[in-house]
């Protein structure tokens, strides 16, 4: 299997003319075997088979959506969550990442790590350490492990207000 780098994004130096399985899409760093089950758990689906299989917020005004990242580097990632009747429990997660694999495996990780939680009693910290320890991400991809957390910090900024406008 071979991840070849563009060469658009020049963030990186690393020679990417390398067919290394390991090879991160687009900036050829070595992960663990975790990180490489997370990622083949996922689905390499295009961003229009994934569109279809996400949650849809204006189907049910209990899913609530967060972005973070950044489109310079290529790591976006679009957290969708459906919460119960009272706004606090997830019921279920879902993810779109356009990133690397830090970041698709964090994302795999985080989402099923949160089905079932309060969305408000959730330690976003410990989710993000629970994440890096898991994963055994190497340090330059450490930053993805924050993705969903930041996302997280969205949805319960969007359900504080919804709540409050409903009383």
């Amino acid at each position: 299997m071979t991840y070849s780098c563009t060469g658009e994004c020049n963030t990186c130096s690393v020679d990417h003319s390398q067919d290394n399985i390991t090879t991160n899409r687009g900036h050829g760093i070595s992960y663990s075997p975790k990180v490489r089950e997370y990622v083949f758990k996922t689905d390499f689906l295009n961003r229009d088979e994934q569109m279809n299989q996400i949650l849809v917020e204006n189907i049910d005004e209990r899913i609530y959506t967060g972005q973070w990242g950044s489109a310079a580097c290529g790591d976006i990632v679009n957290i969708w969550v459906k919460l119960d009747s009272n706004y606090n429990t997830i019921l279920d997660a879902k993810y779109l990442s356009t990133g690397c694999w830090g970041s698709l495996s964090s994302s795999a990780y985080g989402c099923e790590k949160i089905i079932g939680k309060e969305l408000f009693d959730l330690n976003l910290q410990q989710l993000t350490l629970d994440i890096i320890n898991e994963l055994d991400l190497p340090q330059i991809k450490k930053h993805c492990s924050v993705f969903i957390g930041n996302c997280l910090e969205q949805i319960r900024n969007q359900v504080s207000n919804k709540i409050n406008s409903i009383l």
